[in-house]
């Protein structure tokens, strides 16, 4: 779950990786007990704070120049 919540704020890749799906199913499985919720909030709390933290600091190429 945090790979891919991760991996979807670095690579800036929502389309490919439904991380909304994996979460809202996570809290399904919380609810019903299959998954206990406190670690699964950190989980992907420190995710989301670790992926924007990398995405800020992955480079972007240069805007072209004016001409």
């Amino acid at each position: 779950m945090g790979a891919a919540v991760l991996a979807e704020s670095v690579l800036l890749l929502g389309t490919f990786i439904p991380t909304l799906t994996l979460l809202l199913t996570a809290g399904a499985l919380a609810r019903s007990g299959q998954l206990a919720l406190p670690p699964l909030i950190a989980i992907c709390a420190c995710a989301v704070v670790a992926g924007d933290f990398l995405a800020h600091r992955t480079p972007r190429p240069p805007p072209p120049a004016a001409a």
